[in-house]
């Protein structure tokens, strides 16, 4: 007699998280909100020179994997030597193939090499609101008209609104800035609050 054993393996799949936050604005004033999702990783690693504000990762290819004259943030996840900087996060805009380039000094913070990071693009307007404003936000020929966003710079605000495109002058809806420019790829960094203006009467 024969016995045939036969087993039957099961995989497990897991699909990223995904969702939205809704958020109800009050009439005629300010209304502060903050993002709680952020984009997934595009880049993971640890650095193995730390000098100044130049972050080295001799493993990467940055220039193969980042979308130039685009930000990124980046995170650190597990700095060795001083976890209060766990968490830490820095707007990037400049790296060279296995090269970042921060704005603050990170090593003078005491970063070190082999802190384990990790890079994220940020979301933009465009990402928050919708590229067609699915948001609702009152759409204006101008900012005087419209709803308005702000989002700290630093020094100030900068601002932006939807335009409904048309009327005088013409132009394309979309999101703009103060200037009428173009604004649907600004970058919203997750950590920073997000200020609206809502004009609507109720």
């Amino acid at each position: 007699m024969f016995f045939v054993a036969s087993a039957s393996a099961q995989s497990v799949a897991y699909s990223k998280p995904a969702g939205f936050v809704t958020h109800t604005l009050k009439a005629q004033q300010l209304n502060l909100i903050g993002l709680t999702l952020h984009e997934p990783v595009v880049y993971s690693g640890s650095f193995d020179a730390v000098e100044g504000l130049a972050l080295r990762d001799s493993n990467a290819d940055y220039d193969a994997t980042l979308i130039s004259d685009s930000s990124y943030v980046l995170e650190i996840v597990d700095n060795p030597t001083d976890p209060s900087l766990n968490g830490v996060i820095q707007v990037i805009t400049d790296w060279t193939a296995q090269e970042i380039t921060t704005t603050a000094d990170l090593a003078g913070d005491g970063l070190a090499a082999g802190a384990e990071y990790n890079l994220r693009a940020p979301k933009t307007i465009s990402d928050v609101f919708g590229s067609s404003n699915s948001a609702g936000l009152t759409a204006g020929a101008n900012m005087a008209s419209a709803d308005v966003i702000w989002l700290h710079n630093g020094l100030g605000f900068d601002k932006f609104y939807y335009s409904e495109g048309g009327g005088f002058g013409g132009g394309e809806a979309g999101w703009k800035d103060h200037s009428g420019a173009d604004a649907g790829d600004y970058p919203i960094i997750y950590t920073d609050a997000v200020i609206i203006q809502n004009k609507a009467l109720t």
